[in-house]
């Protein structure tokens, strides 16, 4: 069972108590999903741009870790192959990446490329297909948008209001 606080919890039925718990993540957990052969768990969250991968058997921290960016609370999915020899995921940047879960350290390979976020990727569980969910909310804004933007201001990092000028009908995105 994940949690808001960046754990998850392992259980046995029927028990009140988890026998792991595992930690890690830097936001709240979305998606917890177990490898076919039951001896890992992979792990997601919002606002942490990795999934984690735990050996159930040696559960004190993370086996690996993939990459993906997922910056925001927006919930970004992830699926593994029938074999749990793929893991694909995600992004905010648009991209759907494809793991072998066999090298965790190898690049992904880009499968998919798209102008807006993708919040899933499902992997069909007979065929060669995969679905995915495209798009994040916009909203059209007349002639200016106000916003909070992080800003450089004297060598140092802060966050400030900003405007921004926009065409008629063009959407501003913070």
């Amino acid at each position: 069972a994940g949690s808001f606080s960046g754990s998850t919890g392992v259980y046995v039925a029927g028990s009140r108590q988890p026998v792991a718990l595992l930690g890690g993540h830097t936001g709240g957990v979305t998606q917890v999903q177990w490898t076919r052969d039951s001896r890992y768990i992979l792990t997601g969250a919002r606002r942490d741009g990795r999934i984690l991968c735990w050996d159930i058997r040696q559960s004190r921290a993370p086996l690996c870790a993939y990459a993906r960016a997922a910056p925001t609370h927006q919930r970004i999915g992830f699926d593994l192959s029938v074999n749990s020899e793929t893991l694909v995921t995600g992004s905010k940047d648009g991209a759907v990446r494809a793991y072998s879960t066999y090298a965790p350290e190898c690049p992904p390979a880009v499968l998919l490329t798209y102008a807006d976020a993708v919040s899933a990727a499902c992997l069909h569980p007979s065929l060669p297909l995969l679905a995915v969910a495209v798009g994040e909310r916009s909203f059209p804004l007349p002639h200016s948008c106000r916003g909070v933007e992080e800003v450089w201001q004297g060598g140092k990092r802060r966050r400030g209001l900003a405007e921004t000028e926009a065409e008629e009908g063009e959407d501003c995105r913070f």
